[in-house]
């Protein structure tokens, strides 16, 4: 077992010195790691298994916000069980596959994590979302998930961003019913691609847009087509859709992740060959999304994340009205809140397991 987890010279962690090579006869070094470990039949028995296994968290500081004391971390982990008797807890038992193990939990300021990781979308109610994208600032919900798979398999985004540019769009198949087109209308107010004084003429443009991004995506991606037929339910498994069809809403949720192609889209020269080119082109520029936050102050090698999980939080704080206390922000939710008096709410965050100070945009705390 040991050649067989080391075969490739690699460890899934830290790697260590085994301290009884003799038990397995070996007289040289042994180098093991946990995962090792973990399956020796001789773990009882070894002081170093022990060791390795002892559960405890380490709590790193992202910005500069209150220490809390030990203590107060501590109580966290305070249960009772139901005869009232004092018991160890995990808190994020239920959000986090590694709760009840050694891990880090990372401590950060209720301020410094909304301006990281703000909510930019149009939507407040976001208690089902599941993710958040750290460009855009966008809650992920179980249909994005899904979708958001799809389209990073292999270069099927490629395949659409080339179609996009090229295509003229001569032969093009209306995928929409004829209701959604006042229904989009009143999705494009929603979300500021255009105002509700906005001339007719502008929204046809957008219309014929979202029209052909439609036709693009379902001829590039026909996995897509079976993923909006699926029952999803407005406002769980993604926000409102004020009534559009699958194909509709798809192609707006889309746009939500990944409306940098329409710059692309914009800058082909088949536009110009467009009735009306300068006014569509016009049109759709405002569908294009400024992202909140940028990669490029991120050197490579620290493989910062874009899209990440909601992240379950602990809240410590002077809070006084807990009606006003807001539960949910896009990039994580508050399972607990614990008084205690200090100049700002604190926030403890278990990762699940990713690394904060390298994955996610607050490293640029």
């Amino acid at each position: 077992m040991q050649h067989q987890l080391r075969k490739d010279k690699s460890f899934e962690r830290e790697s260590y010195i085994c301290p009884h090579p003799k038990w397995f006869n070996v007289s040289e070094q042994l180098e093991v790691d946990e995962t090792i470990c973990r399956f020796c039949g001789y773990q009882s028995s070894c002081s170093k298994f022990k060791e390795s296994t002892d559960e405890h968290v380490k709590v790193v500081v992202l910005d500069k916000s209150h220490n809390l004391s030990q203590r107060m971390i501590e109580s966290c982990f305070i249960g009772y069980d139901k005869y009232g008797n004092s018991q160890k807890i995990d808190p994020f038992n239920g959000f986090s596959s590694q709760a009840g193990s050694t891990r880090d939990l990372y401590l950060i300021s209720q301020q410094n994590f909304v301006k990281f990781a703000n909510n930019n979308s149009e939507y407040n109610k976001i208690e089902s979302a599941v993710g958040y994208d750290a460009k855009y600032g966008q809650p992920i919900w179980v249909f994005d998930q899904i979708m958001l798979a799809e389209l990073h398999i292999g270069d099927n985004l490629v395949k659409l961003e080339k179609m996009l540019v090229e295509s003229t769009f001569d032969k093009m198949e209306n995928l929409f019913f004829s209701s959604d087109r006042n229904k989009l209308l009143k999705v494009a107010i929603k979300l500021k691609w255009c105002e509700a004084n906005t001339p007719q003429s502008d929204f046809d443009e957008i219309f014929l847009f979202l029209s052909r991004l439609a036709h693009s995506i379902f001829e590039t991606i026909p996995s897509l087509i079976s993923i909006a037929k699926t029952p999803f339910l407005p406002h769980i498994d993604f926000p409102p859709n004020y009534g559009c069809s699958d194909i509709a809403n798809l192609v707006i949720r889309f746009l939500q992740f990944h409306s940098d192609l329409i710059k692309k889209y914009c800058d082909s020269g088949k536009r110009f060959s467009d009735e009306n080119s300068d006014i569509h082109i016009k049109a759709i520029k405002e569908l294009i999304s400024i992202p909140l936050f940028s990669y490029a102050d991120i050197s490579a090698d620290k493989k910062a994340r874009r899209y990440l999980p909601r992240f379950p939080v602990i809240a410590f704080g002077s809070i006084t009205d807990k009606t006003d206390l807001n539960l949910e922000f896009a990039a994580g939710r508050i399972i607990e809140v614990i008084e205690f008096q200090c100049a700002e709410t604190v926030l403890l965050i278990d990762g699940l397991g990713l690394d904060l100070e390298i994955h996610g945009p607050w490293s640029q705390c």
